[in-house]
């Protein structure tokens, strides 16, 4: 984790817009390299994700993720080079995804199967609406069925750094990336 490359949105298109595109293009890519060893984070991350994905690897990682013909693409953002972790950091960060105890795609299944009554089903929305997820979150397209769902981050700033290998999203329950 000793390498990073900032992905910086273009100011022209929205936010969150750009930000769905970007972070997409990254998990195609990392599925594309099948690559383990790429944290993501998100350095301007206060209530929302902000403008900046940041991508820490080795130097090595980080060129095989930015030659792939999808990170040569991207256009919703502005790619700096791989640049090298200052020297002087010394705060760790460590982001994971979260998912929601409750959605309305177990409710329907739960429908489906008989397991829950008319009035469970008006309880279970209720306590679903109430106990919504207040995270950062950016909202993606699954391939496989073409909908949209909202993947949710929890970011906890640790007191240092923690080794593992990281998802096809860049995310990990374990590793931390720097944080600068």
């Amino acid at each position: 984790m000793n390498y990073y490359v900032d992905l910086k949105m273009n100011k022209n298109i929205k936010t969150n817009v750009a930000l769905q595109k970007v972070y997409s293009s990254v998990h195609k890519a990392l599925v594309s390299i099948q690559s383990s060893n790429i944290g993501v984070s998100f350095p301007e991350y206060k209530i929302v994700l902000g403008s900046t994905v940041r991508l820490h690897g080795t130097k090595e990682e980080l060129e095989k993720l930015m030659n792939t013909d999808i990170m040569k693409s991207l256009n919703d953002c502005n790619v700096s080079e791989i640049l090298e972790v200052p020297e002087s950091c010394d705060s760790y960060i460590k982001t994971s995804r979260v998912q929601s105890k409750m959605s309305n795609s177990k409710l329907n299944r739960l429908v489906r199967r008989g397991s829950i009554s008319e009035d469970d089903k008006k309880k279970y929305k209720i306590k679903m609406l109430q106990s919504s997820m207040s995270n950062p979150f950016i909202l993606m397209r699954s391939e496989s069925n073409k909908n949209f769902y909202k993947r949710f981050f929890q970011i906890k700033k640790i007191d240092s750094l923690e080794s593992g290998s990281f998802d096809s999203f860049g995310t990990s329950q374990i590793a931390s990336v720097p944080c600068f």
